[in-house]
């Protein structure tokens, strides 16, 4: 199990619970027992103690006026019910693109256009923008550098691409996959203005103005099902290295389709049942040589994948060199 990093604003409280005395712990947390207005410590001080921190999961009104016929618990899950977040389906027959880390505004325009000249060739029908299309530099957890692009210029730019893809494809269904470039942001106001999180205005998905071009938010937690294929960001699951479409199908042990990793590799696996299972890494499209790693084995690249009704699907995974699609 996977434990949820405690907030840096939650600190002090907690280190003051530790402090208490085990009245006082329960006079905190609603218990009956009863303790004085001052708190003893163990080194002879005694401070006033703190309120308590609100619990979203008690009544807000008098149990007697939230009487229902059916009492429903919200925290507890049903028998057999599992707590993972369902997919995000897209069923049918399609010819959908895949494209990742663009990191705009340092995206390669040549590439990216001679992808987008390719979807146009083959006539599909939904775009999976997926994961990292946006930089987000400013708001990195890395050293930066005050004259690169700050957040409003890299928004415009994408709203410039954003429409541009509405204007080739204006029928096409897309998805925007929430990468871990995307995640800086939330990062950001979790780590600056906690406060400010659970209003939920400052996100990736309301600032980038996805809904005004009719592109679906789909968060870093939840999995795109494309047909039998799974398609993530790729930060997600673990596995890297030289082999990274062997390793992440190692971790995944499923049909999956990813990027994040910035190179174009195919791993296949026949299984005891002769079923053909495999995974993709997809390249990206931006700039090759970044003034942070200038000597890297990434390439450009982008896939096609046509899918059936009965889910079965064909991955074109699609490497640029030179200028050419290879």
């Amino acid at each position: 199990m996977i434990r949820p990093r405690l907030p840096e604003h939650l600190t002090p409280y907690i280190d003051h619970l530790k402090q208490l005395t085990p009245e006082a712990v329960a006079e905190l947390f609603g218990a009956t027992a009863q303790v004085p207005a001052q708190v003893g410590h163990n080194d002879g001080h005694s401070v006033q103690a703190q309120r308590p921190m609100p619990r979203i999961d008690q009544p807000i009104l008098d149990e007697d006026l939230l009487q229902t016929d059916e009492d429903i618990d919200l925290y507890e899950l049903d028998a057999g019910e599992v707590n993972v977040r369902p997919a995000e389906l897209i069923p049918g027959k399609h010819r959908t693109l895949i494209i990742s880390d663009i990191h705009i505004p340092y995206h390669d325009k040549a590439a990216l256009s001679i992808a987008l000249r390719e979807a146009l060739k083959q006539g599909v029908d939904t775009i999976i923008l997926n994961g990292d299309v946006v930089d987000f530099y400013q708001v990195s957890r890395w050293d930066r550098t005050p004259d690169k692009a700050t957040i409003q210029i890299e928004c415009q730019i994408a709203v410039q691409f954003f429409t541009a893809l509405r204007r080739l494809f204006p029928d096409a269904n897309i998805y925007f996959t929430e990468g871990n470039h995307e995640d800086r942001l939330t990062r950001y106001v979790l780590n600056k203005a906690p406060e400010l999180f659970s209003l939920g205005m400052i996100s990736t998905h309301n600032i980038l103005r996805l809904e005004e071009f009719g592109i679906k938010w789909i968060d870093q937690y939840t999995r795109i099902e494309l047909g039998q294929l799974n398609v993530l960001h790729g930060h997600q699951v673990g596995g890297s290295g030289i082999n990274v479409a062997q390793n992440k199908f190692r971790r995944a042990k499923c049909n999956l389709i990813f990027g994040h990793h910035h190179t174009s590799q195919n791993y296949i696996e026949k299984t005891l049942d002769q079923k053909v299972v495999g995974a993709w890494a997809v390249g990206c499209l931006s700039d090759l040589s970044p003034d942070y790693l200038p000597n890297n084995n990434w390439v450009h690249g982008f896939a096609i994948v046509y899918t059936d009704e009965d889910g079965a699907f064909t991955v074109n995974n699609y490497k640029i060199i030179d200028g050419q699609i290879h």
